[in-house]
């Protein structure tokens, strides 16, 4: 039951009621011309036969009085949807060279902050043994008691904040790794996936890939995805792309994917355009952790 809860939650991420209406493509196509969302409409027919429709908000509240986008059948939307899907579709060969290549470069920045995490488990040694001394301190009549447990609270927040930091640098790299691989598995043949997925799948795919799914003036469906697909998807189409021009030029197709190498060198150092700030030195908490430096610090 909870876990029913929270894929509901999940799907309710945009914002919309889906009570009146119920669409998997709801919440995720606009117009655009004005920006409004797309919602359900049913136009009757001479017969009374009834026809759903996707309209313009904007225009059928008559909040935007200059928008003229027409109506669009159901119908004609889900499969320009599908084919969206087909099209973007990743080849098992260039995701398998994506996944490679990220992996490789993730490696490399794991290596980087093992240095780091060297420099926290030496300090995380420091701590520890002047706890050690502390003690035996306190046992051979040094220090006071008052004044042992003073040290020892400071010294313990210390270790739990640089204990905190090793914690978060090892589940990075683990988050990013099975992240990368749950984003290349939904992007290879997602199309023939989401023609057999149900409303509720589809529509979760619809809002995680797609930021926003546009309708043009002649009822032409198209995506903007969302990171890190956009990023992902548009190297491998570039990839693609080429190969079918040398297809057609009737010369041999490489297999070393040089414009989808190419194109990712542009993203070697920013990393974070996949995976968030995650790997940002800025937004890692310092040696000092949360609390207000020490004189011991």
């Amino acid at each position: 039951m909870w876990q029913k809860v929270q894929e509901v939650l999940a799907s309710h991420i945009n914002g919309e009621r889906i009570r009146e209406h119920p669409h998997f493509l709801k919440g995720s196509l606009y117009c655009k011309n004005c920006g409004s969302r797309r919602i359900i409409t049913y136009a009757k027919s001479g017969s009374g036969v009834r026809y759903p429709y996707f309209v313009c908000a904007g225009r059928h509240s008559k909040r935007e009085k200059s928008c003229r986008q027409k109506a669009v059948l159901i119908d004609v939307i889900e499969e320009q949807v599908r084919q969206i899907y087909d099209r973007y579709s990743l080849p098992a060969d260039i995701r398998s060279y994506l996944e490679k290549w990220l992996q490789a470069h993730i490696e490399e920045e794991r290596k980087k902050y093992d240095i780091e995490l060297d420099g926290l488990r030496r300090e995380k040694g420091k701590l520890e043994r002047k706890q050690k001394k502390l003690l035996e301190a306190h046992y051979n009549d040094a220090i006071p008691l008052d004044l042992l447990k003073s040290e020892q609270q400071k010294i313990a927040k210390q270790l739990a904040a640089i204990e905190s930091q090793v914690t978060a640098h090892e589940q990075t790299f683990a988050d990013i790794l099975r992240h990368l691989s749950e984003t290349l598995e939904l992007l290879e043949d997602c199309g023939k996936m989401y023609r057999v997925a149900d409303d509720h799948i589809k529509r979760m795919m619809n809002q995680i890939i797609f930021s926003k799914l546009w309708v043009g003036p002649d009822g032409g469906v198209t995506a903007e995805f969302a990171e890190p697909f956009r990023t992902l998807v548009n190297a491998a189409q570039a990839c693609m792309d080429c190969d079918k021009k040398e297809e057609t030029r009737g010369t041999n197709v490489s297999t070393d994917h040089l414009p989808l190498l190419s194109r990712l060198r542009v993203t070697q150092n920013r990393l974070s355009d996949f995976f968030g700030y995650c790997l940002n030195n800025d937004f890692l908490v310092g040696i000092t952790g949360l609390e207000p430096v020490t004189s011991y610090v």
